[in-house]
């Protein structure tokens, strides 16, 4: 599967300027909103990238309190539709087991919780380390997980 750079953060937060252009912006979690609100510049940033079409992706930001509360992994995460792959994928997953629902996302937690900001993509990327452009296809070492896989529970 060939990733482009279409991605619906493109389309999905979309604000018109004065002359009538779209200015791109991106979705943050809560904290990310509040550091960003009190000046903090150089603020620690991960990608959560949902599968949404063959080749695009919906992309959330999220920071270490969020690694802390929801236990996302520290070099970002793209959650995928593993088709056929799947088993031989769950299985390799050390944190992660299989769900009774195969649809669902495993960190979902995450966004019904904290995905409910957005701020000028310029913005986050000049006040944040750690942004990257299209960070599927330029992100070697981000966690992949297939929808159906869910974190498994510590005692």
């Amino acid at each position: 599967m060939g990733l482009n750079n279409m991605n619906n953060e493109d389309s999905m937060y979309a604000a018109r300027g004065k002359r009538g252009f779209t200015e791109k912006r991106s979705s943050i979690c809560s904290h990310i909103s509040k550091m960003i609100n009190s000046g903090e510049v150089k603020i620690k940033i991960y990608p959560m990238c949902v599968q949404v079409f063959e080749d695009g992706y919906n992309l959330a930001w999220y920071c270490d309190d969020c690694i802390k509360i929801y236990g996302l992994p520290k070099n970002g995460v793209y959650v995928f539709d593993a088709e056929n792959d799947f088993n031989a994928l769950s299985s390799s997953l050390n944190k992660y087991e299989v769900s009774s629902d195969l649809e669902c996302n495993p960190h979902m937690d995450f966004f019904d919780n904290e995905c409910k900001f957005s701020v000028k993509r310029k913005e986050l990327k000049n006040r944040s380390s750690g942004f990257i452009e299209n960070p599927v296809k330029n992100n070697k070492k981000i966690t992949r997980l297939p929808f159906g896989v869910v974190r498994k529970k510590t005692e």
